[in-house]
């Protein structure tokens, strides 16, 4: 099997079950008033001790697919070698007029909030260019974010 198919295996399983466990750490008891038996079974889910281990059991698979995705983004593309890609220094790489959507909230005399408002201001786009290089073959590797400033 390979490293690629493994982790996607991994990643979506991780997306599959961590809503499910996160579900089943808060499952409501008053959901299962009408059903005796069904509020047993719930009264007998929200124990102490399984509340802990399913709020243990959720940190650890949040930090691993922490650990895999940082694992993945350090990958070189040139050889595969894990943990390889070394971060250079930030520059802004360029800038650009844009129109950036802002929300504005509408208030009464006595300042409480009666809608919102969505319009276009001027702005600018930043284009960051973050270099890593690869510590074992050499080739180079640009990451380039984006961030979007109102100028009002």
């Amino acid at each position: 099997m390979s490293l690629n198919l493994l982790l996607k295996l991994i990643k979506w399983t991780f997306i599959i079950l961590i809503p499910i466990g996160f579900a089943l750490a808060w499952l409501p008891i008053g959901l299962f008033e009408d059903n005796a038996f069904l509020l047993s079974l719930a009264t007998q889910a929200r124990t102490p001790s399984i509340m802990r281990f399913n709020a243990t059991l959720f940190l650890i698979v949040l930090l691993a697919v922490v650990f895999f995705k940082r694992l993945w983004l350090y990958r070189c593309k040139g050889c595969n070698k894990l943990w390889a890609l070394q971060k250079k220094s930030s520059f802004l790489a360029k800038t650009e007029e844009i129109s950036v959507a802002m929300t504005t909230k509408r208030r009464n005399n006595a300042g409480e909030v009666i809608g919102e408002d969505e319009q276009y201001v001027p702005g600018k786009r930043y284009h960051y260019a973050t270099p890593y290089i690869c510590k074992y073959c050499g080739k180079g590797i640009d990451i380039i974010r984006v961030r979007d400033e109102a100028s009002v």
